[in-house]
């Protein structure tokens, strides 16, 4: 069918009859075309699953792709949390008229990214213009939240490997998802393969929906063997809302750590690094657990002292943990953000034993963190830095936090109840897979050996293994 034809015919046709058409058409261009006259939400869906189709093909480049690295900052979700999330900091830095200085990228195996970016009041081509990367394989209902089935997808697809490194990048998803856990582990492996100087941080949201704790104790430790450091949040401690509003504040925080305006001194993940290292475990452990002040205000008080905010903060953890968790950290970092004129008070001006304020609070920084210390071998970095107010960031390296206590002590009843629906979700995939006319064939060998390991669940064991000791 010509090119004519077809956007001629497009009002007439029914979506059934549109399913058929389109096989035929492989030109994206017409394709693209004919998806920015159509105004049918079914027949808009067919269309862009087409394009979808044909770019997840071998070989297929985006024009994004050619461009040569140019960002300093990268924002990667993946599924469809960590795409929300993404979503959200885009609308934040666009309201500020920022979004250009930074790169947003958004995978996902489900074709629902699109519903995500309408949810969020976004359009296609709004991301298009700004050059925010939507990367789909384009399956109805994605890994169907079973992370070992996101796995198999994985092997099959290379549209993961198209993700080009920023000098830092920030990860994002559930840890209870099914794409998004097990998808950024091999998202960071494959940028590591591409540039293996650059930087990975990783915030996963912890969840408690039912079924969910398999992901968690399959992808958990994939995601601490990849990257650099993981900030853990959790729906459960804060609620889904606040989950969104921190992230955001922790990503300023982190990026304001590394401005020249930092005293003693700027960091960076180089830093943080060598803090985590000198506390031990970190091939094996790499979460930090946050803890906020203000947690529902904007800002806090701000006369407030460093000291004063850095005890309100410990009372605002962003993940459940207990006080003695608290006390036994081995290592951490704490961001004091305060106005210009406070900020000189604190690093400038003298007390009567001859100290600064900022000299006062290390000194005071072990009364409720006994294990922290200064010096050549410290295990603490603590900053103040200038900005529009008065806000902490304290982050608790390696700390044992109530969640994991979960996932290593799950009930043998409950892990056969996540099991079974594993299985009924991985059949409900392959049964969308099949009718998808997509290029990704799982061989009868693979499904059985996927099904297998879900029966065995010898990860659980491994899991435990590791985790079970603090």
């Amino acid at each position: 069918m010509s090119k004519n034809n077809f956007l001629e015919n497009l009002p007439k046709y029914t979506a059934e009859e549109l399913r058929d058409v389109i096989k035929e058409q492989e030109n994206i261009e017409l394709l693209s075309k004919a998806l920015s006259i159509e105004t049918d939400v079914e027949k808009k869906e067919i269309i862009r699953q087409r394009i979808e189709e044909i770019k997840g093909r071998k070989g297929y480049v985006h024009k994004t792709e050619e461009r040569p690295v140019e960002y300093e900052i990268q924002f990667i979700g993946a599924g469809w949390c960590g795409c929300s999330q993404v979503l959200n900091l885009y609308k934040l830095y666009r309201e500020k008229g920022e979004e250009g200085k930074y790169k947003f990228t958004l995978y996902d195996l489900s074709v629902d990214i699109y519903k995500n970016i309408r949810n969020k009041g976004l359009t296609e081509e709004e991301l298009k213009r700004s050059e925010v990367d939507v990367i789909t394989v384009g399956l109805r209902g994605g890994a169907g939240r079973v992370s070992i089935f996101a796995e198999a997808v994985l092997k099959h697809t290379n549209h993961h490997t198209r993700i080009s490194p920023a000098i830092y990048n920030f990860h994002f998803n559930s840890g209870g998802g099914g794409t998004g856990s097990r998808t950024i582990p091999t998202i960071i492996q494959e940028m590591k393969k591409k540039k293996a100087e650059r930087y990975h941080i990783a915030f996963s949201v912890l969840t408690s929906e039912a079924g969910e704790s398999l992901n968690h104790i399959y992808t958990f430790p994939m995601l601490n063997k990849e990257a650099d450091f993981i900030i853990l949040l959790e729906n459960d401690a804060i609620g889904e809302n606040m989950v969104n509003k921190q992230i955001m504040r922790i990503v300023d925080l982190l990026n304001m750590a590394r401005e020249p305006n930092a005293h003693p001194q700027p960091r960076d993940i180089t830093d943080f690094k060598t803090i985590f290292r000198r506390a031990g475990d970190y091939d094996r452990v790499r979460w930090v657990i946050p803890f906020i002040y203000p947690l529902e205000e904007e800002y806090g008080d701000k006369d407030m002292l460093p000291y004063e905010g850095i005890c309100e903060a410990l009372k605002n953890p962003l993940v459940r943990v207990d006080d003695e968790s608290i006390r036994d950290c081995r290592a951490a970092i704490i961001i004091v953000e305060c106005p210009e004129s406070h900020y000189e008070k604190i690093v400038e001006e003298k007390l009567p034993d001859g100290k600064t304020i900022y000299q006062k609070t290390e000194d005071e920084i072990g009364n409720i963190l006994p294990n922290l210390k200064i010096g050549t071998e410290a295990n603490m970095i603590f900053q103040v830095v200038s900005g529009k107010n008065f806000c902490v960031l304290v982050l608790l390296y390696g700390i044992f936090f109530k969640k994991l206590k979960e996932l290593v002590d799950i009930p043998d009843q409950a892990l056969e109840a996540d099991k079974n629906a594993w299985h009924a979700r991985i059949d409900e995939d392959l049964k969308r897979l099949d009718t998808r006319r997509l290029n990704i064939t799982l061989q009868e060998s693979e499904i059985e050996r996927i099904k297998e390991r879900v029966d065995r669940l010898e990860f659980v064991a491994d899991f435990r293994r590791e985790y079970g000791r603090r």
